[in-house]
């Protein structure tokens, strides 16, 4: 078999959201056994239309084939401003909102360790002169089949859900302290009134973006520096609420929410993506209940992975022994810009931001 992939790049945004191309892609993610929902039309499309509106975001989308293997890359190149200082890179679609990035994957016999070198060198040929860094992160260790250069960069904690036929069962499992405060809180909760776990279905796309804007503000009161763009939140609701890729529900207390979960359900995983609860029902541990209730909804649904994302939070601990250990993959140019831009993005931006940040809160 020869060994050397042949590469193609799209380019063009109508190229890429015409309908031949998008049922083309949905045929690349059927083939791939390790196929993950951030590399989904509905969501790299919602990333796509969000950025688009502040910053040039241009497709790089890469396919790569031989024969009987296929890689598809839903790259972007983007043109930065003054807080990276003016660079031009080159980054997976979703960069750096979406967990996971690893390509969409079909490979013949296993894996091919041979083709992250020749896709480095690909892109180096073509972008290097106007690109100063290629950088994934969040890459998991299958689709990278042993290459060189990756950096360890975090875990992704999971709890296996394959086998575990009823939530009884799996609440065995667990640790006693955990399982108590879970069967204890929502015994509190229920004395008091009702509880009630209300997932936002297909249909309710306007309900649930009414329902984003307190979401958000909790979320913000628990972590103000965290970056949050509220309308890509609004676009993903739009774009994958009504296909079943997302799952947004509210734990509600008295008919008051108290916790929301944003996540997806994709090929019996469940994502828990972007979780907050009110800051004064801490004492209620809300936020173990509602993990509790959807993985209680996993089984029943026979989902085999319940996957807590990229971060080892000591609660996430509580769930789980189980980690998905993330990678790293980055290229940049050398010379003086390189080494300036080093500078600026580790000493004197953190400086200025921080600073920022302590004169806002005055």
């Amino acid at each position: 078999m020869n060994k050397e992939w042949k590469f193609d790049w799209l380019t063009s945004w109508n190229e890429i959201w015409h309908s031949s191309f998008l049922n083309q892609w949905e045929n690349w993610l059927a083939g791939s056994a390790g196929a993950h929902v951030f590399f989904t039309p509905e969501l790299v499309r919602a990333w796509v239309e969000t950025y688009r509106q502040f910053r040039s975001v241009e497709p790089r989308f890469l396919i790569a084939r031989r024969e009987g293997e296929t890689v598809f890359f839903p790259l972007v190149y983007e043109r930065r401003g003054w807080k990276d200082a003016w660079q031009n890179v080159i980054v997976p679609a979703g960069h750096p909102d979406f967990d996971y990035q690893d390509p969409v994957t079909i490979w013949r016999n296993g894996s091919a360790a041979d083709f992250w070198p020749q896709m480095l060198r690909e892109t180096q040929r073509l972008w290097g002169k106007s690109c100063d860094v290629f950088l994934m992160k969040g890459l998991r260790e299958t689709s990278l089949a042993g290459t060189n250069g990756c950096c360890t960069e975090e875990t992704a904690p999971w709890i296996d859900l394959s086998g575990i036929r009823s939530f009884d069962a799996f609440m065995n499992l667990l640790g006693k302290k955990l399982r108590q405060d879970i069967r204890y809180q929502i015994r509190r909760l229920e004395k008091s009134g009702e509880l009630v776990l209300r997932r936002f279905q297909p249909h309710e796309t306007v309900a649930a973006q009414e329902s984003l804007g307190e979401f958000l503000r909790v979320r913000r009161e628990r972590w103000p520096d965290a970056d949050i763009l509220p309308d890509l939140f609004n676009a993903v609701i739009a774009r994958a609420l009504p296909s079943g890729l997302l799952h947004y529900s509210e734990l509600q207390h008295n008919g008051i929410p108290v916790s929301w979960v944003f996540g997806f359900v994709y090929r019996r995983r469940f994502y828990y993506y972007v979780p907050t609860f009110r800051q004064e029902m801490t004492r209620y541990s809300p936020g173990k209940i509602h993990i509790a209730m959807l993985v209680e909804e996993a089984i029943q649904s026979g989902l085999e992975v319940f996957d807590l994302l990229r971060g080892d939070e000591p609660y996430k601990r509580q769930w789980t022994d189980r980690r998905c250990i993330l990678y790293s993959l980055s290229r940049q140019q050398q010379g003086l810009k390189p080494a300036l831009t080093t500078a600026w993005q580790e000493m004197l931006r953190p400086r200025i931001v921080s600073a920022k940040k302590k004169f806002a809160r005055r």
